[in-house]
């Protein structure tokens, strides 16, 4: 089975059943339900129905999914409409083989909406890069991004793959990840809505609605309240599900409930106190307690947040377990040990720890985000997990833009057992994207891209999925058009 035709064989809902393979053994089949899709739709359509009231507010993008991502939020006249054409050409090299790869991307940015496209051919002696054109999702694929955030707007939506989708303070989907497997990275969707009293927001992670769906919903009981701190109150709902089927239920649902507040204010800054309890179902729970510094318009040029919580999850509870590893590691699917093997390991050992199995510990977060809008962006985060398995976790993104050059790091790691395992090999739960653009002179510009994700090989014998690391390395010259 390749990978497009299993992105399209994800069923919104399924019955699991059983049948043999060729050497005898039972692997699992699903088969799909559409009636079982109202569900999954009910956060695009609040979001869509919120889209007719949309206010204006503050003049800088609010912080939700991609919505104040420096990637597509950089533009250098954001008052008027503009343009690029990129035409390149170079080599890739993916896995151990070298090709000759031509690229070809467009932008457009407006007030309102931003877009852009992009697409890659790539052919070498043996052949043409079969991924890249032997599904029809890969249409779907040549899409980066389409967003509708007026500036100013209370309103935000967005269609394209994700790195960076957090539903609260991510003690259920922490740093979603669309892009973990490249070639077999979906397209999603997204959207938020602010108001006076409460917020919506919510985001699906295939525009099929056939996988991970989620939402959170929150509240400012004390809105009319004269007092900012009364205001400020925040109680919130969320709720997530992968609607990929076993045994005749959706694969993860997980539920939380969270409550944060303004204790104090430092100039620009606020000191917000909150406290978060989750539970999947037919799973473990989790509870967590912290404060963070903020500030979404530190001196009229940045955001920023320092955060300190600490987190206490029972058996079978991960924090952030809806990440940037869940697409390639849960239930259906796992990674295989490619690095650190150890003698005991047989042939197809995979890395991981899967929840279910997961023991109960306390965890450390801190993390640091500094966004100089369109310009700069330094988010680090690290959860350091106390207990008998290795569970640690760290994310990193790192922008910036100057007249000449574009650089960009987004970095994921898992698996780690202290802080210290980050100067340790990479290891087999890392997923990297390193992008830069250089104006080499006039409209002559290099660009480098530089992936570490994942690919889509043979299914263990009960059917489910099984994924290997790939990296890959792709210098292009060409020409930037503006218009």
């Amino acid at each position: 089975m390749t990978t497009g035709q299993r992105l399209f064989n994800y069923p919104c809902a399924a019955d699991v059943s059983t049948e043999p393979n060729a050497n005898g053994s039972a692997s699992r089949r699903l088969s799909g339900r559409p009636g079982k899709r109202i569900q999954s739709v009910a956060v695009a359509v609040a979001v869509a129905v919120l889209s007719f009231v949309a206010t204006k507010t503050s003049g800088q993008p609010m912080e939700f999914g991609s919505a104040d991502d420096p990637l597509e939020t950089a533009t250098l006249s954001p008052w008027r409409p503009s343009g690029t054409m990129l035409v390149m050409g170079g080599l890739s090299l993916i896995g151990a083989q070298w090709r000759t790869a031509g690229y070809v991307a467009g932008e457009v940015h407006s007030q309102a909406i931003a877009a852009r496209v992009d697409g890659t051919l790539r052919a070498g002696i043996y052949g043409t890069y079969d991924p890249d054109i032997d599904d029809l999702y890969d249409a779907a694929r040549l899409l980066d991004y389409v967003r509708y955030a007026p500036p100013g707007s209370r309103l935000f939506m967005r269609l394209g793959p994700t790195s960076r989708q957090r539903l609260g303070t991510g003690h259920l989907v922490n740093f979603y990840n669309t892009k973990a497997a490249w070639d077999a990275r979906t397209i999603g969707v997204e959207g938020a809505y602010r108001g006076r009293a409460g917020s919506v927001e919510g985001f699906a992670d295939n525009f099929l609605f056939d996988r991970v769906v989620g939402g959170r919903v929150a509240f400012h009981p004390l809105f009319w309240a004269r007092e900012s701190k009364a205001r400020s109150l925040e109680i919130g709902a969320t709720y997530v599900s992968d609607l990929e089927q076993l045994n005749g239920q959706p694969l993860l649902t997980g539920y939380g409930l969270d409550m944060r507040f303004v204790a104090a204010t430092i100039g620009d800054i606020l000191v917000e106190p909150f406290t978060v309890f989750s539970r999947y179902r037919d799973g473990g729970t989790g509870f967590g307690v912290g404060t963070q510094l903020t500030s979404d318009n530190f001196v009229d040029v940045a955001r920023f947040r320092l955060r300190l919580a600490v987190y206490y999850s029972g058996d079978g509870f991960i924090p952030g377990h809806i990440g940037a590893f869940y697409r390639v590691s849960n239930r259906e699917a796992r990674v295989l040990k490619s690095e650190g093997l150890a003698p005991q390991d047989t042939l197809g050992a995979v890395t991981g720890t899967p929840m279910e199995v997961a023991p109960g510990g306390t965890s450390v977060e801190t993390e640091l985000r500094l966004l100089f809008f369109r310009n700069f962006e330094l988010w680090y985060s690290f959860r350091r997990h106390f207990g008998g398995e290795s569970l640690s976790e760290y994310h990193m993104r790192l922008f910036f833009r100057t007249g000449r050059i574009t650089a960009y790091v987004g970095q994921d790691r898992a698996g780690l057992k202290s802080f210290f395992s980050l100067f340790n090999d990479l290891g087999d739960l890392t997923w990297m994207e390193f992008r830069t653009d250089y104006n080499v002179t006039g409209d002559a510009w290099i660009f480098v891209r530089a992936i570490y994700s994942f690919e889509e090989v043979q299914p263990a014998d009960d059917g489910s999925a099984r994924y290997l690391v790939q990296r890959r390395f792709e210098p292009f010259t060409g020409i930037k058009l503006r218009f």
